[in-house]
């Protein structure tokens, strides 16, 4: 037995925490998207008492991150939103949608560690796919998972002043906490929605600590 099998009860409690952290706080974001989107309805086109509301939101329903996220950038399009104000959406909610590959497949097929690299867990989809050929082992380690946990609670924020009547335009974050790049060479891993990380800092009104528990 090796030294990360003597420690595997430690190690899985580091998993369980980021991994409790990032469920956490992507079901919050898809919580507040909802919100958001319900809200922007609200104040444009009805506002008028709260039936109204409570019949914008029956309308909805509960939807999935995927479809809020297509509903939000559509409510831009369809009210003739400024094109930087749609490209900044779109920006951020590419960076959701890779995110939210990560947790599909945490929540599917969940996350097992590596005996060999500290602090790096795979996730198989070999039990859910029906043709070999698309099986593929990602690897992610615990500090990616707080990096996406972060991501994601940014996100609410910056969705949430887009679609703000009073909206002003300032550069989404770059590059993201989160980067499913930055894996061991020889690992397989996620696409990345950004560029690759650079030593340049975010910018710093967007940057929130990837250690702020």
């Amino acid at each position: 037995m090796n030294k990360l099998e003597d420690d595997l009860p430690r190690i899985w409690d580091d998993y369980y925490y980021a991994l409790g952290k990032f469920i956490h706080m992507f079901a919050r974001t898809e919580d507040s998207l909802h919100a958001v989107a319900a809200n922007f309805l609200s104040a444009r086109f009805v506002a008028r008492d709260v039936q109204d509301a409570f019949a914008i939101r029956a309308v909805m329903g509960p939807i999935g991150i995927s479809a809020i996220s297509d509903t939000l950038k559509r409510l831009l399009r369809v009210t003739k939103a400024p094109a930087p104000r749609q490209k900044d959406l779109a920006f951020v909610l590419n960076h959701l949608s890779v995110i939210t590959t990560l947790r599909n497949r945490l929540a599917h097929n969940a996350g097992y560690p590596d005996l060999n690299n500290r602090g790096w867990f795979s996730t198989s989809n070999s039990t859910a796919i029906r043709e070999i050929e698309k099986n593929n082992n990602l690897h992610f380690s615990t500090q990616m998972l707080l990096d996406a946990a972060s991501d994601v609670e940014l996100i609410a924020n910056v969705v949430h002043g887009i679609m703000e009547p009073t909206w002003i335009h300032t550069p989404p974050p770059k590059p993201w906490n989160y980067d499913p790049a930055g894996v061991p060479a020889g690992y397989e891993r996620l696409p990345s929605s950004a560029p690759k990380r650079t030593k340049q800092s975010p910018n710093q009104r967007w940057s929130v600590p990837t250690k702020s528990f």
